[in-house]
């Protein structure tokens, strides 16, 4: 997700707020290093095909290395690159794996927790504070009860911060359903943090 001119306009007129205390904010929260949950599974199954890859050109550098002098003089002499190819290969490999665990290193999820939708309802929570309105919490049947509620509830949308639930297991293929993540969770964290 990603800082733009469309979001940063529907975050200024949902939050009653100047654009640039929307892009202070937003940026003072980091709020761009947290990436969609989904995306965060697709790449946790990414990193785990890239390992695979890496221990594999591992193993055949391990191989090459292993062949005798004056083979791998040969391989040289009659202008073949495949050494230094293999070599590039695992370089390249490696780079992408360290960026690809890096990404997932910056988004930790713990039991169904979405940092994300966190970060932003303490975004709406740090704009409400600064512009002078209370951050509160309350819902009834689901429903917020309190502006701040329904401006997270707001702001997750505009933000397209959704979820991904997988249901069940049929034929090897999960079914999955996406949705936008619950408001309650998220507010609640942000308005509790504020009673210490």
């Amino acid at each position: 997700m990603t800082y733009s001119s469309i979001r940063a306009k529907r975050l200024t007129t949902t939050l009653g707020c100047s654009p640039s205390l929307v892009q202070q904010v937003w940026q003072r929260l980091h709020i761009d290093i947290n990436e969609d949950p989904n995306e965060l599974i697709e790449l946790k199954a990414i990193v785990k095909q890239c390992r695979s890859l890496v221990q594999s050109t591992d193993r055949i550098s391990a191989k090459v290395d292993g062949l005798p002098d004056n083979e791998k003089d040969r391989l040289h002499i009659e202008g073949g690159q495949l050494i230094q190819k293999i070599k590039d290969l695992r370089s390249e490999l490696h780079e992408l794996l360290e960026h690809r665990q890096s990404v997932i290193d910056r988004n930790p999820s713990f039991g169904g927790q979405d940092a994300r939708a966190d970060r932003l309802a303490e975004f709406v929570a740090v704009i409400f504070e600064e512009t002078g309105r209370s951050v509160t919490f309350g819902h009834f049947e689901g429903e917020p009860t309190t502006d701040f509620g329904r401006k997270v509830r707001e702001v997750l949308d505009i933000c397209d911060n959704k979820r991904l639930e997988v249901t069940e297991m049929t034929d090897k293929h999960y079914s999955t359903k996406t949705y936008i993540t619950n408001w309650r969770q998220p507010a609640h964290k942000a308005a509790k943090k504020r009673k210490r």
